[in-house]
């Protein structure tokens, strides 16, 4: 009988080492990563011209496509890792929200004109902007453009 529980809780223990190794190997640590020097990164995105868009030969290009392949690069020289990162296209706004939102593993990027809010900082962590949050509210056609600043003295 003593055997017999000893040998159930070796199979337990083994059991739970194999899920463990399982687990790094399918959602790897930062350090992990630093070990194998071997890393991805899964982006969410929508097309939005001229952030994130395919040009007419279906190439991904536009300014977010930049910033990520720079990290990627900034990756590689500083840390001598290669990173691969696997874009995947949604529909909308919402979406890219929604998939970093319930993100369940490491890795996962959301690129999109994203206003940083108390409830987004919940659950998802900025980089810091690469372009201002400008707000414009246009009423009537009648209004004046403002182009430069001269023109803000003229009315």
């Amino acid at each position: 009988m003593r055997y017999s529980i000893w040998f159930f809780v070796l199979i337990l223990l083994s059991s739970s080492s194999c899920f463990s190794q399982r687990e790094r190997l399918l959602n790897p640590s930062w350090a992990d990563i630093q070990k194998s020097r071997k890393g991805s990164v899964t982006i969410y995105w929508f097309e939005n011209n001229p952030f994130g868009f395919k040009d007419g030969s279906g190439k991904l290009t536009g300014m977010e496509v930049d910033i990520m392949e720079g990290f990627q690069r900034y990756i590689r020289d500083h840390y001598q890792i290669e990173l691969s990162i696997q874009w995947t296209q949604v529909k909308s706004f919402g979406d890219v929200l929604t998939q970093v939102k319930n993100a369940s593993v490491p890795g996962i990027f959301g690129v999109g004109g994203f206003s940083i809010s108390k409830e987004r900082k919940t659950f998802m962590k900025f980089s810091p902007s690469y372009m201002a949050d400008i707000t414009v509210l246009v009423s009537t056609e009648d209004i004046p453009i403002i182009k430069n600043k001269e023109d803000l003295h003229k009315y």
